[in-house]
C-alpha cells in the first residue's frame, strides 16, 4: 500500500498460528515499525470486556494501552485486555515487544486463531491526541479475540487504526 501500511493475516512458524502482523508488513515495507507503551495498569473490567475474556463485570483486568507507529508516524492506538492470571506482565519492559511472544515465552500457550470485528469508530479526545488527527476522524476499530490451541481465551484488544497509514487485509476462502 503505498504511503502506508499493511495489516493481514500472516504464516508465523511452523506451528499453524495466524497473527496479525504489523511489524513484518512495516519491515516488509522498509518502514520502521514501533510500538510505545502508552500506560499498563489494573482495572475492572467494563461490560464488553468482561464478555470477551470470559470473565465476571468488574473483574480486575491488565490493559495495556500501545501506540504503534510507522517511520514515527502513529498508525493504531491498541488497547489489550488480559485476565489477572498475566499479572506478570505488569513488571516487564513490553516497548517494541510481541505480546504473543510473551505469553509462548512465560506462558508456554500459542495464538491458534483470532476472531476479529471489524467497524467504523469515531475519534475521541484520547485517540485524536495519540493518533495526531482530529477529533471525530473515522478510524478503522478492530475488536480482536486471541484464542489457543485449546480454545481458551488469551486476550482481547481493541485496534483503532488511522485508515490513511495503514490498511486491514483480509483473505477469505471458497473451501
Amino acid at each position: 500500500v503505498e504511503g502506508g501500511g499493511l495489516v493481514g493475516l500472516c504464516w508465523w512458524g511452523g506451528g499453524g498460528e495466524w497473527w496479525w502482523c504489523f511489524t513484518e508488513s512495516g519491515l516488509k515495507m522498509n518502514r520502521k515499525p514501533t510500538t510505545k507503551i502508552i500506560s499498563i495498569c489494573l482495572k475492572k473490567a467494563t461490560g464488553h470486556v468482561a464478555e470477551a475474556l470470559g470473565v465476571e463485570k468488574a473483574t480486575e483486568v491488565i490493559v495495556i494501552e500501545r501506540l504503534r507507529s510507522l517511520d514515527n508516524m502513529p498508525a493504531i492506538f491498541e488497547i489489550d485486555y488480559f485476565r489477572k492470571e498475566d499479572q506478570f506482565m505488569l513488571d516487564l519492559e513490553l516497548t517494541d515487544t510481541s505480546l504473543l511472544d510473551i505469553l509462548r515465552q512465560y506462558r508456554g500457550v500459542i495464538a491458534s486463531y483470532f476472531d476479529n470485528i471489524i467497524e467504523i469508530a469515531l475519534a475521541d479526545e484520547k485517540l485524536a491526541e495519540a493518533l495526531a488527527i482530529s477529533e471525530e476522524e473515522a478510524l478503522v476499530k478492530i475488536n480482536q479475540t486471541v484464542v489457543d490451541n485449546d480454545n481458551q481465551i488469551l486476550y482481547f484488544n481493541e485496534q483503532y487504526i488511522r485508515s490513511e497509514s495503514y490498511k486491514v487485509a483480509i483473505r477469505s476462502y471458497n473451501k
